[in-house]
């Protein structure tokens, strides 16, 4: 099984503590993650968060984390229309919290549509057919 989650990047910047996901604590987790995007003077992360997909056969460790911000379990070619409205209320607020702009959720039609725009607010060039996570 394979799921979404927005993962704030945690670290102090310092050797001990580099910038890093949440999710690159959990060893032996196979999981995909888009860029942490730097100011190239200060090395600083310019969002706090990051897009990963996480593989694996359970996912409640995940859920559970606090840092871990599940996006809901929805086909990527499924309508936005079809996720109950409180995940999606869930999924927006948790985008919110964030800092990622919202806006485009609204506009888009299917789920495929809404984890483009998530991934293009770092890289305007994300593509979600390019970003997969290898299980075995």
């Amino acid at each position: 099984m394979k799921r979404y989650y927005l993962c704030p990047i945690i670290g102090t910047g310092t050797d001990l503590d580099p910038y890093r996901l949440a999710i690159q604590d959990y060893p032996d987790t196979p999981f995909e993650m888009g860029e942490i995007p730097v100011d190239p003077e200060t090395g600083i992360p310019t969002v706090k968060w990051g897009l990963v997909l996480v593989g694996g056969k359970y996912h409640g460790k995940f859920v559970k984390d606090a840092h871990m911000k599940p996006l809901p379990d929805f086909p990527l070619d499924g309508k936005v229309s079809g996720i109950h409205t409180l995940t999606k209320n869930r999924m927006i607020s948790d985008m919110e919290e964030l800092g990622i702009d919202t806006e485009f959720v609204g506009n888009a039609d299917g789920y495929r549509e809404v984890i483009r725009g998530i991934g293009r607010q770092i890289n305007p060039d994300f593509d979600e057919n390019d970003f997969d996570v290898n299980e075995s």
